[in-house]
């Protein structure tokens, strides 16, 4: 019952805070190794106000994990069911080249919907090691900037993978969402589980990939990290390494690079046709800052629960609970609207008003426990007080009735 009120209370003051946020919102359907517990597209996706994601996870990191009947499932319960539907989304983000159980009418209905105007973006270049003869036979590749046809004989020649790299921004172009990363050291990143991009006619390369492992001379270009074009009406883009890998995240392997959300929402405008905000200093801080209170306000939902089960009176709690996110909600339309100063501003002001709150939760909590306690101490002491009384009544008094035993009378 909490944790649904609250729910409905956080929709509403969203909604409240005006109605810029629906019009900026970018609707993302996350496809393939999208699982929130192997992935972290989700929660970069989620924390921040201008995206809204839908999945559908078919495939783990281990390819056999998720079989071709839970993958259908998934399929059936989540993917759209119309090309209009499917056209509602602004981007289409494959994460790790699985394809293997989309029929064949929704790999048509994808490609449709970038010719339309949808974007598209893949990790991996869209070709993962294991999987890349669906990813080519089903015809998808053919959306994206990538030549999978190289890539495809270039791998069964031998070349090398799973190498560490780096990336090198391309300064020639007036417009790159890795600009901003530059000041933060984004080219000293080291990355590890290499793939192979290779820029298709027409496409622009947003960096390029260094490795000692894949020199131009072997490969007869020079691989790119990030690439994009325009395919019919829509964009799509194919980025180096997987999401969970260490250039991105520490899903798989450790990593170094605190921006990895950062980048790939940068490089999602960008594909959708929006701006991006170049301070990525100031955006970073007021992103985190909304995962610390979201964070925070789950565990004050636990708790609250937690509480109201033992019959403590949470109301007064709840209103103020309901301010917070109210300050919360605006924080976030500012954030839309650019006024980064503002929003961290309202964020850190909501943080510091659930951790106020927070204590008066917690003296609920200890108030409920106190009951739990004394009430179990009473029944331990009446069961201790019981069992003497019984062991009175039946070992110690009964000695004094015992019956008097007969004697003989010696000569």
């Amino acid at each position: 019952m909490m944790r649904t009120q609250l729910g409905v209370l956080f929709a509403l003051s969203l909604l409240a805070a005006g109605p810029a946020m629906a019009q900026e919102t970018i609707r993302v359907l996350g496809l393939g190794s999208v699982d929130p517990t192997q992935s972290p597209v989700p929660d970069w996706l989620t924390q921040d106000p201008a995206f809204e994601i839908s999945l559908v996870p078919t495939r783990m990191y281990d390819t056999e994990a998720i079989s071709p009947e839970q993958a259908a499932r998934m399929l059936r319960l989540y993917f759209p069911r119309t090309q209009e539907m499917l056209e509602t989304h602004n981007c289409l983000l494959f994460s790790g080249g699985d394809v293997r159980y989309f029929q064949a009418s929704k790999i048509q209905m994808m490609i449709m919907a970038v010719e339309d105007g949808t974007a598209a973006a893949t990790d991996m270049g869209g070709m993962s090691r294991p999987l890349y003869p669906d990813w080519i036979a089903c015809g998808i590749w053919e959306v994206f900037p990538n030549d999978a046809l190289a890539v495809r004989d270039i791998w069964e020649s031998g070349a090398p993978a799973d190498y560490p790299f780096r990336v090198e921004v391309n300064r020639q172009l007036e417009r790159n969402p890795l600009f901003p990363f530059l000041q933060l050291g984004i080219e000293r990143l080291v990355g590890g589980r290499t793939r192979i991009i290779k820029a298709r006619e027409g496409s622009t390369v947003y960096a390029w990939m260094e490795t000692q492992s894949l020199i131009d001379s072997t490969l007869g270009f020079r691989p790119a990290a990030a690439v994009i074009w325009d395919y019919g009406s829509g964009r799509s883009l194919a980025l180096e390494a997987y999401f969970g890998h260490s250039w991105w995240s520490s899903y798989v392997d450790p990593t170094t690079n605190e921006y990895g959300q950062d980048i790939l929402i940068n490089y999602l405008l960008d594909v959708c046709g929006r701006q991006y905000l170049p301070d990525i200093g100031m955006v970073h801080a007021v992103r985190q800052s909304f995962k610390d209170f979201e964070g925070h306000l789950s565990f004050m939902v636990n708790l609250l629960d937690f509480v109201e089960k033992f019959g403590a009176r949470t109301d007064q709690v709840i209103r103020e609970v309901e301010s917070a996110e109210e300050t919360y909600g605006l924080a976030r339309r500012n954030y839309l609207e650019g006024d980064l100063e503002e929003a961290m501003e309202l964020s850190d002001q909501a943080f510091q008003d659930l951790g106020a709150i927070r204590e008066k939760a917690m003296a609920l909590r200890n108030r409920a426990l106190l009951w739990i306690h004394i009430i179990e101490w009473l029944t331990i002491t009446a069961t201790i007080m019981i069992c003497l009384y019984a062991l009175d009544q039946l070992m110690i008094k009964r000695r004094l009735y015992r019956q008097t035993p007969s004697t003989k009378l010696q000569a």
